[in-house]
Parts: C-alpha cells; sequence; structure tokens
C-alpha cells in the first residue's frame, strides 16, 4: 500500500538582483548534502519583453530502503529576468534581477 505524506508545504517570493548560476549551484548542492538525486522534470525558458521567463519542476528523490523512498516536488517560477551589471571591487559584474517564487 502507498502512502503519500505532505510533511512541509511552504512558499518562498523574492523579488530583486540574484545570480542565475549560484542559485542552481545552491540547489545542487542542497540535495548532494542531503544524498537526494535531482530530478529535473520540467525546465521551460521563454523571452518576452517585460524579460525571460524559467518554469522549473523539480522531483529529488532518495531511496532509504526497498520499502521507503522519498521525495519532495519543487515549483520555481522566475519571472521579469534581466541582466544588470554591478561593480564589485571595481571589477564589473553580470548578474539577474527578477521575481522568484
Amino acid at each position: 500500500m502507498i502512502k503519500d505524506y505532505v510533511v512541509f508545504d511552504d512558499y518562498v517570493d523574492y523579488s530583486g538582483p540574484f545570480e542565475l548560476k549560484e542559485l542552481y549551484t545552491l540547489i545542487d548542492k542542497y540535495f548532494k548534502d542531503r544524498h537526494y538525486d535531482k530530478n529535473e522534470k520540467k525546465h521551460f525558458e521563454k523571452n518576452s519583453e517585460e524579460g525571460r521567463l524559467i518554469e522549473l519542476t523539480l522531483v529529488p528523490f532518495k531511496t532509504v530502503s526497498e520499502y521507503i523512498k522519498m521525495n519532495m516536488e519543487i515549483l520555481i517560477e522566475i519571472k521579469n529576468i534581466q541582466d544588470i551589471i554591478i561593480n564589485i571591487n571595481d571589477k564589473k559584474k553580470t548578474i539577474q534581477q527578477g521575481d522568484i517564487s
């Protein structure tokens, strides 16, 4: 008999500057540190006048035993992504700005 339990159901919203590559690295590291296998179910990108749109659906899983398999479902939507240039120690760096939910 298979049972599903929702253990944690939370939402995070952020609007402002971020580094897209660093966000992907952070997500991968989080799964790897907790011994989850990353499973990218959906990856969608679209360019528009307001900026880029990225939609990700991740379903990482961990097999604990032959009877127990744990998984998460993570939906990430990044809207209005635009590249911006910032100065760090007199060096120019390109990062992104947008709305993450």
